[in-house]
């Protein structure tokens, strides 16, 4: 799987890694790469 993220116009190059390390942080895409098990059931 890949994240390609567009950069507005005339972003600003010394953010870049900035933003790709927070994007590679980011929980919800962890969860997404190590989906976490559930056990359902019904009472």
């Amino acid at each position: 799987m890949s994240i390609n993220l567009r950069l507005p116009e005339g972003f600003d190059e010394k953010y870049r890694k900035a933003v790709i390390r927070s994007m590679d942080l980011c929980s919800v895409k962890k969860h997404m790469i190590d989906p976490p098990e559930f056990e359902i059931t019904t009472s």
